[in-house]
């Protein structure tokens, strides 16, 4: 993630399992909420996401 991310992903999670941190520095995803529909990976302009099947 750049020092610029506008969290698209987080807008984009119809879950709502990403936040922004406190600092704002970072985003947190919440593995409870998240059900792996890939909305965030899709959108993310930097390419940071990757959703991993286990």
């Amino acid at each position: 993630m750049s020092g610029n991310c506008s969290a698209e992903c987080a807008d984009a999670c119809p879950m709502d399992a990403i936040s922004l941190s406190a600092s704002g520095n970072f985003l947190i995803v919440n593995s409870d909420k998240c059900v792996g529909c890939e909305a965030c990976e899709e959108v993310c302009p930097e390419g940071a996401i990757l959703i991993l099947e286990c």
